[in-house]
Order: C-alpha cells, then structure tokens, then sequence
C-alpha cells in the first residue's frame, strides 16, 4: 500500500510540475493577482523628480476648439517649453496638417522635442508597418518613439516592449526614447538564445524576457499635471518647466486610449499617456522585475507537491495542518522576499501544488482512516453495553448478527466461526498458524482469499474463524477485521469466565445465608423473600442491568451480618432489652466487616450497610437522611418492613396485604422513601 502510495505520489507531483511549466491561463490570472498584492504591500518609490504632464482635457478642448488643432498651437507650446530638458508629444501626427512647417520650425530650434510614433499590424500578420510621423515633423523631431502596448492575460498593462521590429527595422518604445535622451544612450548589455536580452538605461539594467516585455512594477503616483490651455496662455510660469521631463498627452475622456493599470483593489484606467510615464518612471528608477524561469518554478511545485503528500501521508492531521500552513506562509514570504530583490518567482503554481496535493491526499487518508474506523466501530464499550442489555449471550451469535456490519459490506462470507484444527481442509491446515491472523490467496468455497484467526480460550487454541472473500480488500482492513474479532471472542471468553466467578461467589454466599436462615428461627427465609421483592421491585426501575444484579445481590445479604449476634438475642421470643437492642442494631456493620476483604460493588455494601437508615434521619447505624442514602438502601427497606410486616412474628400475627400496604403508606417520608413506596404499592395492588 504504501508503495503504490508514494508512487502515486511521484506522479501527482510531476502534474503539478507540468501544469507550473505550462503556466496555464487560470493559474496565471491568480498570479497577478498575488504580484499585484505584494507590489503594492511592497510600496517602493520612484527615485529622481517625477514628469511633468501638459494634459489636454475637457477644459482645454473647450477653450481651443475642436480636436485636431492647428499645429502651429503645438508650436507655441514648444516655445513655451523651450526650458524643459525632453519634450514629448504621446501623440500621433502621422499625416499633414495645418502649421506642420510652423510646428517643425520650433522642434529643431527647441532640439529636444520627441513624436510618437505607432507600429500597425498587416492584414498578413507579418512584421508590423511603422507609421511614423509626417516627413517634415519627423526630420525636425530628435527621436521617436513606439506608443504600442501589449495587454496581460487579465487585460491590465504590467509590462513593457522596449524595442519592437517593424518592417522598417527596430525602433524603440516612447518610454525608452525619452529615458534616452534624458539619461543617455541606452546599452544593449547581452542577449541569450531563447530571445531574451538585457539593457541598461538611466544606470540600471533590466531584463527583456524571451516574449520582447520587460516587467515593470507601476506605482502610480501624484505628479505635476497642467492644462494644455494654461501652459499656452503663460498662466504657469516658464521656470515651473526648467530642466524637466514633459509629457504632453491627452487625457479628455473619448479622444486618447484608455488602459487598464495594476491597483490594490483590482485595476485603474487611465489615459495611455500616463502609462507612458509610469513606464518611463520605472526605467529610470530601476522599478523593473525578472520572472523566474517556468523550469524553476516547474520544479519547486514538484517538490512542494512531494512535501504536501509526505505530510499527509505519514504524519498526524493536527501536526501536518500545522506544518503545511507554515509551509504556506514560508512560501509566500520568500516570494516576498525574492520580489523586493527584483525576482518575480510564480508562487500561486507552487503553493496550489502544496495545498492541493496535501488536502488530496488528506482526504484520501481520512477516507480510508473511515473505512478503518467503520470497521473498529464496535469497541469493547459497545460490546459491554449489548451484552449488559441482554441480547447476546454467545461469540457465534453476536459475530453472525453483526456480521454484515462487520465484513459483509465490504463483500466477505463468515464461513466458520469455530472450526476445530482437527477439521481444517488441508490446503488451511498448511497456512494455519496458532499465534496469529494469517491471510493468502486459496480457492476455498468459492472465495480466491481466505483469512484465517485463531481462536484461544485461556491456554488451550484449537479452534478457527474462517473469513473468505473475492474482490481486493486492503490487508490492513482485513487485519483489522480479524483483530475486531479475535478482541470480540476475547470478550465473551471473558465475560464467561467472569460468571463462573460470581455465580462460585454467589453460591457461596448465598449458601451463608441459607445458613443464617437455618440459624434465625424467627425470620427464617427472610432474605430469600426480600430478595425476590427486590427483584420483582427493580424491573419498575429505569437502571442499567449491572445497577440492577448489584441491588439484587445486596438484598439477598442485608442481613448477614446477624451472623455476629448471639443466639439468645437473635431468637429471644420476647421484647429485647435496650442492651439487647443496640447489639441488634450492630448488624449492618458486622455485615460490612465480615465482607470487607470481598472486592464488592459499593451498591452492593451500601445496600446492606444503610438498609436500616430512615429517611427522616433517624434510622442507625449513621443516621443519614434523605437521598444521602442509597438508592440500593432505600429500595432494600422498602421491602424489608414489607416482609416483616406480611409474616408471623412471636410478638405478634402476620398482617394482611392490605394492613400491610396501610402501614408502608404511614411511613412515606419519615421511615421510607416516599416514592418508592408508591411504586412498590402499585405493584402490590397490581398483583392483588
């Protein structure tokens, strides 16, 4: 079993493996959503002074006029920006337009004016066609740059593609063309032969994977915004612009494309031209991350997955919960961790693996610890109970009555449940073994596996069970089975043993009584009689049958410590001297001296200790009252003063039943337990 378990095991983390290599679209949507947590938990910062946007919105179309301008109003933007470090335009101006002459003139006398530019697919899918701008802007322009965007599998922008191939050759993203005109020419550092490439810009280096994107960790943060219309107007001073980074976009809603951005709370859309300094912020400010390679993560989910499976399979479920949640929160630590050295590592394949595989096997560990326990179910309490309740007397009939519970459901046949050794068939008597369960395959009867226990009775074993079955049955189950049984004839060995025990202590005792009978002249038989009361007594009593035998049997002794008193004041025919009395009344106590080496039930000592005890308190030998005494007691009184009362007495004739009855009414509460009395009448009455 165990085997077949780790094997299983083996396989279920290679498909954990697979499924982290192949990075399949669910797991990958989970992904970003931990990437997204952990950045924004992470919060860095950007470093160095932020861009400035020259946004045009709702306000400024309104003051200016319909979209498209005249270009010879971006002319006299850039004249007013002729301070600024990088001017650039996230728009595209891919065909003539009014001023373009205009708008080309200020471009070359500002020299640091950056277009826009856009790489369109063909209808062939082949090498995009870049679509720069006119002849005239792009001449005078110091650079352009690719405004493409790729969305990630959730449609949110998480990356960047720093350098796109076009028909035209490669041209470098609007991110990339202003990080190099601010900061320098940036360096193509190495390039590998699955297509990935490394760069550096702005003194940091980042890494392209083999896709052409480069990860990019957006902070979206607060950042000097002013209308197109007021730059224009002068109404914001020329130095506010002084040796800083321009982005001039739109940003009135229905005119510029609108993206979706990474956010604690799921996603935020903005106009592309913010994208596009967040992606420049990044790259300058080394915001950029590197995803571990599918082959590492491929691997750490098999390991995790064989890690979970161990933990359920050979540890306690309370300590292996423990082990594997810390084992969780280690994970997600260390990606943590990983993240802020700039390493993505994909966590959600992993840890889906750990838990998966843990929960499964768990699960199928609970599943046959069921099966187990099903098959357990009757334990020695359970056995003690039915046998206390009197429906079972023997080990043949209990285990042929419980047996469909037993191995019935799972398709095995009792076929003998005391089959001597001298009467096994020869292919048993070979595999049969006197000190244990043995199981093996063997055409007997009809059944391909045959189980064999033995069955022993003190020192003596010469007796089996035979279980035979047809279909696979787990070994453990069927040991289990066989154990269940060998404990359940165990019992009964037990139990008969122990009732030959108390039937030589019952005798024994009882024939003290008859001797005390013998001896008691005047009450002779008086304990055999309160004896049968009680029992009769005790059947109106909700009790357990154990309660039951051991009122019963301290009825039959109450009185045999009257074995200490002497002849002449135990049948003396006339009235008792005080001193005669208080020696009469040493009787209990005698009783419970006399019994003290006896291992007896407290019920039964009790009973007879107490049974002279009154319910008002003033009864002897201790003066208890109430339910201070025992119900054994109580009950044992009851009848005792009805037995003294319904025979003859030297002093005095029976009553009859009824003056009897008068009499135990009169003592309801002051001599007698006054519920019990009305039981005890009601059977009395009852029996006429």
């Amino acid at each position: 079993m165990k085997q077949i378990a780790i094997s299983f095991l083996f396989v279920l983390s290679i498909c954990w493996g697979l499924l982290a290599y192949q990075r399949v679209p669910p797991l990958e949507r989970i992904e970003r959503i931990a990437l997204d947590w952990q950045t924004s938990w992470l919060r860095w910062e950007a470093s160095g002074e932020r861009p400035i946007l020259i946004a045009i919105g709702e306000r400024s179309l309104a003051l200016l006029g319909q979209w498209p301008w005249p270009r010879s109003r971006h002319a006299r933007l850039v004249e007013r920006l002729a301070s600024a470090r990088i001017v650039a335009f996230d728009i595209l101006f891919s065909e003539k337009g009014q001023g373009d002459l205009e708008f080309a003139n200020a471009m070359r006398s500002h020299g640091r004016v950056i277009l826009a530019s856009h790489a369109m697919r063909t209808p062939a899918q082949g090498l995009p066609r870049l679509v720069p701008p006119v002849v005239e802007l792009l001449d005078a322009c110091r650079d352009i740059g690719l405004t493409n965007v790729g969305a990630d599998i959730d449609g949110t922008l998480r990356f960047l593609w720093p350098i796109l191939a076009t028909e035209d050759g490669a041209f470098q993203s609007l991110p990339i063309a202003v990080g190099q005109a601010s900061c320098g020419k940036a360096e193509l550092m190495a390039s590998s032969a699955a297509g990935s490439y490394s760069m550096r810009l702005c003194g940091n280096q980042f890494i392209a994977d083999k896709e052409n994107r480069v990860w990019l960790d957006l902070v979206p943060e607060d950042y000097d915004s002013y209308e197109y219309v007021d730059v224009l107007a002068g109404r914001v001073p020329e130095a506010t612009f002084q040796d800083r980074v321009i982005f001039v976009g739109m940003t009135a809603a229905g005119l510029g494309d609108v993206y979706a951005l990474p956010h604690r709370s799921g996603s935020q859309m903005v106009p592309g031209v913010i994208y596009n300094i967040e992606a420049y912020q990044a790259l300058r400010s080394g915001l950029t991350l590197m995803r571990a390679s599918p082959l590492t993560e491929a691997a750490l989910a098999m390991l995790l997955a064989l890690v979970g499976g161990l933990l359920a399979l050979l540890l306690p479920p309370g300590r292996s919960i423990l082990l594997a949640l810390g084992l969780v929160l280690l994970l997600g630590l260390g990606a943590v961790v990983s993240l802020h050295g700039r390493l993505w590592l994909g966590i959600v394949g992993p840890e889906l693996a750990l838990g998966g595989t843990y929960m499964g096997l768990l699960a199928a560990r609970s599943m046959r610890m069921h099966s187990l326990n099903r098959v357990h179910r009757f334990s020695l309490r359970h056995i003690h109970d039915l046998l206390g309740s009197s429906l079972c007397k023997d080990f043949d009939t209990y285990l042929r009555d419980n047996w469909d519970a037993l191995g019935g459901r799972l398709g095995m046949v009792l076929l003998h449940t005391n089959l001597p050794e001298a009467e096994l068939p020869k292919q048993l008597q070979a595999k049969a073994s006197p000190n244990s369960i043995t199981v093996f395959s063997c055409g007997y009867e009809g059944q391909k596996h045959i189980m064999l226990i033995p069955l022993a009775d003190g020192e003596a074993t010469g007796c089996y069970c035979v279980v035979g079955w047809r279909k696979r049955c787990e070994l453990q189950i069927s040991y289990a089975i066989g154990t269940t049984m060998l404990s359940w004839h165990w019992y009964f060995t037990m139990l008969e043993h122990a009732e030959r025990l108390n039937e030589n202590l019952v005798g024994t005792i009882r024939a003290i009584c008859s001797a005390l009978d013998v001896r008691d002249v005047i009450s002779g038989k008086h304990s055999e009689r309160v004896s049968a009361g009680v029992g009769k007594f005790l059947e109106r009593l909700q009790m357990d049958r154990q309660t039951r035998m051991d009122i019963h049997f301290g009825a039959l002794i109450h009185d045999i410590g009257k074995i200490g008193i002497p002849d002449n004041i135990l049948n003396k025919t006339g009235s008792l001297s005080p001193e005669e009395f208080e020696a009469i009344k040493q009787h209990p106590l005698i009783g419970s001296q006399i019994l003290a080496s006896v291992p007896l039930p407290q019920t039964v000592v009790r009973g007879m200790l107490e049974h002279h005890e009154r319910y008002d308190g003033k009864g002897y030998p201790h003066g208890l009252k109430g339910e201070e005494i025992s119900l054994a007691a109580r009950v044992i009184a009851v009848v005792d003063v009805f037995d003294a009362l319904s025979n003859d007495r030297p002093y005095r004739k029976a009553m009859s039943k009824t003056e009897a009855i008068e009499v135990l009414e009169g003592a309801r509460g002051t001599q007698l337990d006054p519920e019990l009395v009305d039981i005890f009448v009601s059977i009395l009455r009852e029996e006429g």
